[in-house]
């Protein structure tokens, strides 16, 4: 699912962690995240969850949402869970800032 936010803007992503059958995952080992841009590039440096749940809403703050040119540009929330000692599973979420705060606005005509 990739979706638009406004630049400068922060906004809140559910996550619902499943096992291969629909449970909630348990145990949960380590939950962290991260916002990231093409290439490879860091947009918002990894954060660990202290004590995860299957079920937990990530902030994404506006500082991760700030663009470098006067375009949109492309960023992905980067969610990484450990399960025990061997499973390790990642997903992605991308999204599209909207480079409203770089974009020179017309005069308002008199």
């Amino acid at each position: 699912m990739s979706f638009v936010v406004n630049e400068k803007s922060s906004f809140c992503l559910n996550v619902v962690l499943k096992n291969k059958v629909g449970e909630p995952l348990n145990p949960i080992t380590k939950v962290e995240w991260w916002v990231s841009k093409p290439k490879d590039q860091i947009a918002y440096e990894k954060q660990i969850l202290s004590d995860p749940t299957p079920e937990f809403t990530l902030i994404i703050p506006a500082e991760a949402n700030i663009c470098d040119r006067r375009k949109d540009e492309t960023r992905a929330v980067v969610v990484r869970v450990e399960s025990g000692v061997e499973h390790v599973k990642h997903d992605v979420h991308p999204y599209t800032v909207r480079a409203f705060d770089t974009v020179p606005y017309p005069e308002v005509a008199p």
